[in-house]
């Protein structure tokens, strides 16, 4: 699945940590895009998607969900580019967004860290979970090696 494919690029499976395809965000965007997006970012969704599995056929000769990970990330950067001249300006990003709404790079790219850091995956193996909290610290020491927290 072409979806699984972009997700996996943007956060993939390390050693220490499992990536976007073990959390199943595909099915996460999925069920997003068609329930919860307005229909504008529905449809940049659906001509995005089309459009980087066209760019993926013609560049490689096959499509998005059989190019392997170098492949992948060309694709992702091409997509960042496509959208970058509304990224440049804030003033004239914001405006774009409330007209048009977001750009199919910003929706994958959200949607996939929303996704995974929501599931249970991604929330137990991921990020350091802690099911009840035991009390509040306002100033913790934070090292290099260290997690983010996911709360239930």
């Amino acid at each position: 699945m072409a979806i699984a494919a972009l997700a996996e690029t943007i956060l993939p499976r390390t050693i220490d940590s499992p990536g976007a395809k073990d959390a199943q965000v595909e099915d996460f965007i999925v069920d997003v895009v068609i329930h919860c997006l307005p229909d504008r970012e529905q449809n940049t969704f659906v001509k995005g998607l089309k459009r980087a599995q066209l760019y993926s056929q013609e560049q490689f000769g096959y499509s998005l969900s059989e190019c392997d990970g170098d492949q992948c990330i060309q694709v992702v950067h091409w997509m960042e580019q496509a959208s970058r001249p509304w990224l440049d300006v804030p003033i004239v990003n914001r405006i774009r967004n409330k007209l048009f709404g977001r750009t199919f790079f910003q929706l994958v790219k959200t949607l996939t860290v929303e996704g995974y850091c929501t599931s249970e995956v991604g929330a137990t193996q991921g990020l350091a979970f802690d099911a009840v909290p035991g009390s509040y610290v306002p100033c913790l020491t934070i090292h290099a090696d260290h997690k983010t927290w996911a709360l239930t």
